[in-house]
């Protein structure tokens, strides 16, 4: 016998019962003003509404992270080049960290990605 779980989502607090009834009032305004006014164009304006409103903080996270990545490498290089005095050194360090770096802007676009379409 299998098992499916079941979710039941918590109860709407007040304050998301008083905004979905301004919500729904600004909604019943508008469709006096407009009767042509279809559902499809409703639930895009929803959409939108919730897109501008809604900080997701994905293009933040990118940037700390690109921020995050080139100062590693700069540390490297110099670390690199402070201890060896060789400038081959450091483009072999840097060749060994570019792979790493690289992976890391991967993931972090990805992120940001996946972020902005929730």
């Amino acid at each position: 016998m299998g098992f499916v779980p079941v979710f039941v989502p918590p109860p709407p607090s007040r304050r998301a019962r008083q905004l979905a009834s301004e919500v729904e009032s600004t909604i019943s305004a508008f469709r006096r003003q407009n009767p042509r006014l279809r559902d499809a164009e409703v639930r895009q304006a929803l959409g939108l509404a919730r897109r501008r409103t809604t900080n997701t903080g994905a293009a933040t996270l990118v940037v700390v992270g690109l921020i995050l990545a080139a100062v590693l490498l700069l540390g490297v290089f110099f670390f690199t080049r402070q201890t060896t005095g060789d400038s081959t050194a450091v483009g072999e360090a840097a060749q060994g960290m570019a792979p790493h770096i690289a992976i890391i802007i991967v993931l972090l676009v990805v992120l940001f990605v996946v972020k902005m379409k929730r």
